[in-house]
């Protein structure tokens, strides 16, 4: 039985850890570690953390400083024991059905060339803070390639699992700059291996109060609040494809894609490509008009 390590970061998680905690230790799924990195909390978290650490001899914890949830993902991965086969990684509020890990398993092993670099990622149950139906968060049937990466992270990260070449890809490019950890471990499996999503969902993803995820009521409205979302995050998918081509040009790898992308920050021919070639694409309609529009003014 292959060992799957999960990797969780928490800080200030005291009113929900426990539920995820006994969730990801009640998977069907025997060779499981879980190694968690508390991000500078000064609730209860670290003895909940305790509790657990006693009682299961599979349940590991360090203490850091607050570094926020990007860097602290990365220090669990640059951490991470090297026995492991598997890597996933876990938000500290959600619930995980018994099977999560696994059906992800299952997927990665019906893989014929076990030797790339591979990222598994599912659909999402969205559910209240108590844990009520609210809606499946499920992606296209689009094709999962770097043309809409760059501009789409289709991989929620605590759906993910990856194998250990991809962790070891990780580890050794991990990026000064990124929209979030999930979003770079996407790129980097786009960009040197393969992404296998999973149409089922096997998670209760908790949205709480304070990060609703709002729904445009018509298309004016949409056009608004992705402007809006553009505009506060309008250098992000830029800095982020940099540091992709510094992780490119030390692995010797190229893509005209990539190239164009960076370059029609300032050339109007490379913007042209992209719109009129649909270089880079987000998959839904009117958010893909959108990039369109803030691509072709430079915006991003």
């Amino acid at each position: 039985m292959k060992k799957v390590i999960i990797l969780l970061s928490t800080y200030n998680g005291e009113k929900y850890l426990s539920s995820q905690l006994d969730s990801i230790l009640a998977q069907d799924y025997p060779n499981i570690m879980l190694c968690i990195r508390d991000d500078g909390s000064s609730d209860h978290t670290i003895e909940i953390l305790d509790q657990y650490v006693k009682r299961y001899p599979n349940v590991s914890y360090y203490a850091g400083h607050n570094i926020g949830v990007i860097k602290s993902f990365f220090d669990l991965i640059r951490n991470a024991p090297e026995d492991g086969d598997y890597y996933a990684m876990a938000d500290q509020d959600d619930v995980w059905c018994t099977n999560k890990i696994t059906e992800a398993v299952k997927k990665m092993e019906q893989e014929e060339n076990q030797t790339l670099p591979m990222l598994y990622c599912a659909a999402m149950t969205l559910v209240d803070s108590k844990l009520q139906y609210v809606k499946t968060l499920q992606r296209k049937r689009s094709k999962l390639c770097l043309e809409n990466g760059l501009v789409e992270n289709l991989c929620t990260g605590c759906t993910s699992l990856m194998n250990h070449n991809l962790w070891e890809k990780i580890i050794c490019n991990i990026p000064t700059f990124t929209v979030m950890h999930d979003y770079w471990t996407y790129l980097v499996a786009l960009s040197v291996g393969k992404v296998i999503y999973d149409e089922n969902s096997y998670i209760l993803y908790r949205q709480h109060s304070n990060n609703t995820l709002g729904t445009p009521k018509n298309y004016i409205e949409h056009l608004w609040l992705g402007l809006k979302h553009y505009k506060q995050n309008r250098n992000q998918l830029n800095m982020q494809a940099k540091c992709l081509k510094q992780m490119y040009r030390k692995m010797n790898l190229e893509s005209r894609t990539l190239d164009i992308f960076l370059a029609s920050k300032t050339s109007w021919r490379a913007r042209k490509d992209i719109i009129i070639h649909n270089r880079v694409y987000r998959e839904n309609r009117m958010d893909n008009l959108i990039l369109k529009v803030l691509i072709g003014l430079g915006v991003v």
